[in-house]
């Protein structure tokens, strides 16, 4: 039996373990360098062409997912992310490599929005709407410790055979992920039978009206896209540094466990500290260990504190955007939650890419200058906070 909407939390779980098991993420910047033949410049035009792609389609997917449901937008999303393994990994060639991301942008703008309204809508129907913050949490959990998997089964695999292989078995998981999205249950949602074009309408006029949400969206983006950094530059600085490839792996596993336990600790600091406060700690220590780690990198200092300022970095800057999550949720009206969430996104996708070739550019001159600079601007974040006019 399929069951009703309140078994989705627990299948959503099962669906974010496949659809996050990337064994590639622990030897991305090696795959671009050493078998794709690229620089760190033209691996973030790569990612720009994917923000960017991703900003424009965020908020027409989210508009499909309210109209015909978000199981379906989930179900597409491993379809087409699917596909993208398979184009990416068919050469090494840049045309392709564009056509690929392409592909990961679309799959990923129809799984933007949809889970989380998905994972809301459930909870609501349930008359549990108050757990939503442990349950993102716990699937936010899910995902990071799958990354750190993979990361090092990816890595080990990249060790013994080359680091192509471990992109290309990422398909498998991928791909299972459809059976698990199919096998949601779609929640109830009053969308009175609109198309997509006037709920897309409808969600981003709620969006422009909504300054509390609009202040949030812009501090989510803002740090978000300083810990997006860690995750492109943290390979480059290990390699700066001398340290071998396969360690790579386990660093990203690190970085994913870093994450799980801000995640872990935010509901204690929460209660301890008040919202307002532990908002702020993001920005101020993703800030920090981006400036360390450009110190350390530039005075050759030791490999183990250049990943610990990198990991300090990256455990706060990729989580900020969970923790906010719940304030966001509440804001959003259920009809158009996922054009609305999708809006959200968009924000931090266009931020990421236009930064992304300057970044890249900025990177091949120095990258220890690029890493204090991305710092400065997470403590500039800390100090001139949007949220803290509204949380």
């Amino acid at each position: 039996m399929r069951g009703g909407p309140e078994s989705n939390p627990q299948r959503l779980l099962v669906f974010e373990l496949l659809s996050s098991l990337y064994l590639m993420g622990g030897v991305l910047i090696p795959f671009y360098l050493s078998w794709g033949g690229l620089n760190m410049t033209q691996v973030l035009v790569l990612q720009s062409v994917f923000m960017l792609a991703l900003f424009v389609l965020e908020v027409p997917t989210g508009a499909v997912a309210d109209r015909f449901g978000r199981r379906t937008a989930l179900v597409l999303s491993g379809l087409v992310t699917g596909l993208a393994v398979l184009v990416y990994t068919a050469a090494p060639r840049f045309e392709l490599f564009l056509a690929g991301e392409l592909l990961f942008a679309l799959g990923a703008a129809f799984g933007h929005g949809a889970d989380d309204a998905l994972l809301v809508d459930s909870l609501k129907a349930a008359g549990k709407e108050h757990e939503l913050g442990r349950h993102v949490n716990r699937l936010r959990t899910v995902h990071l410790v799958t990354l750190a998997v993979g990361s090092v089964l990816g890595g080990l695999l990249a060790q013994f055979t080359d680091v192509r292989l471990p992109f290309l078995l990422t398909a498998v998981p991928v791909l299972l992920s459809v059976a698990a999205a199919a096998a949601l249950v779609e929640p109830p949602c009053s969308n009175g039978g609109k198309n997509s074009m006037l709920l897309m309408r409808e969600g981003l006029g709620h969006f422009r009206r909504n300054r509390q949400l609009q202040l949030l969206a812009l501090e989510t983006a803002a740090v978000g896209t300083v810990g997006y950094f860690v995750l492109w530059l943290n390979q480059a600085a290990l390699m700066q540094a001398g340290v071998p490839v396969a360690f790579f792996g386990l660093l990203q596993a690190a970085l994913a466990g870093a994450e799980v336990a801000v995640l872990t600790a935010m509901p204690r600091l929460e209660r301890r500290f008040g919202t307002h406060r532990v908002a702020q700690l993001f920005p101020l220590l993703t800030g920090l260990g981006l400036l360390g780690a450009g110190l350390l990198l530039t005075a050759h200092g030791p490999a183990a504190l250049l990943a610990g300022s990198l990991l300090l970095a990256g455990g706060f800057g990729l989580t900020q955007e969970a923790f906010l999550q719940p304030s966001m949720q509440r804001l959003m009206p259920s009809e158009q939650r996922a054009t609305v969430g999708s809006t959200v996104a968009a924000v931090g996708q266009l931020g990421r890419g236009v930064a992304n070739p300057f970044v890249g550019f900025a990177a091949d001159l120095s990258l220890s200058a690029t890493l204090m600079a991305l710092g400065g601007l997470g403590l500039a974040v800390a100090l001139f906070s949007p949220a803290r006019k509204v949380l």
